[in-house]
This record gives C-alpha cells, sequence and structure tokens, in this order.
C-alpha cells in the first residue's frame, strides 16, 4: 500500500514524493544520488585504528566511489549495502560486522528493502 509522502531535494528544488515505504530509497538514490542515511555515513571519517577497520572503510568507499557507480543505484536498503557494511564493522567488530553484512547480502533482492540499521543513528 503506497501511503508514505517523502519530499527530497534535488538540485535545490523539492519534489514530494508518494512512494511505498520499502522502495523509498531506491527511488531515492536515483533521483539524488543518496539518502540522508548514506549522507550520514559518508560523512565519518576514516578511523585511524585500528588498521583492519581502516583498510576496510576505504576499500568499501573505494567500491562506492568506482564499482558501485557502475552498477547503477540498486540498492532498495536505508542506508545502501555497502554503508550498512561500513557501520556494521565500525560498530560490531569484524567477526559481527562481517556477519551482519553477509546477511544484508543475503536479504538484497527485488521485493525486499526499507530501513534496516545495524545500530541506531543519531537522528
Amino acid at each position: 500500500m503506497i501511503n508514505n509522502y517523502r519530499t527530497i531535494q534535488v538540485n535545490g528544488c523539492s519534489y514530494e514524493l508518494v512512494v511505498d515505504e520499502a522502495q523509498r530509497p531506491f527511488v531515492e538514490r536515483l533521483l539524488a544520488g543518496a539518502t540522508q542515511a548514506d549522507r550520514e555515513v559518508d560523512e565519518l571519517g576514516v578511523p585511524a585504528n585500528p588498521h583492519w577497520l581502516r583498510l576496510i572503510v576505504l576499500a568499501l568507499r573505494w567500491y562506492r566511489r568506482v564499482v558501485s557507480l557502475k552498477l547503477g543505484h540498486r540498492c532498495v536498503f536505508d542506508p545502501s549495502c555497502s554503508r550498512y557494511a561500513e557501520l556494521a564493522f565500525r560498530h560490531r567488530g569484524v567477526l559481527h560486522g562481517a556477519a551482519l553484512t553477509l546477511r544484508r547480502l543475503y536479504l538484497c533482492r527485488p521485493g525486499k528493502g526499507g530501513n534496516d540499521f545495524p545500530i541506531k543513528l543519531g537522528r
């Protein structure tokens, strides 16, 4: 059932969307390039320590900058799967973060979607 109104800004113009909440992240990324949650994760600094976390964050950001752009905005979750992975590794550690990331990737397919966070963001 479509009952969610969402206003987004694209190049200084406001648009009001009426979309199913499960499809909202996908539509918002198509129009604006990122969701609010995506932008919040992108604003986090690259950690200096531990070194494994620094390498994972840099690899995920490289993936978003190079590979993800070629694939297009397909993720139906908010935040995107690579940003979810970054948060999971930052807040849950290497083993639990990897397990959460694999679970998210397993769920990422048509018919799924919506908001899914490994932690609570400060909103």
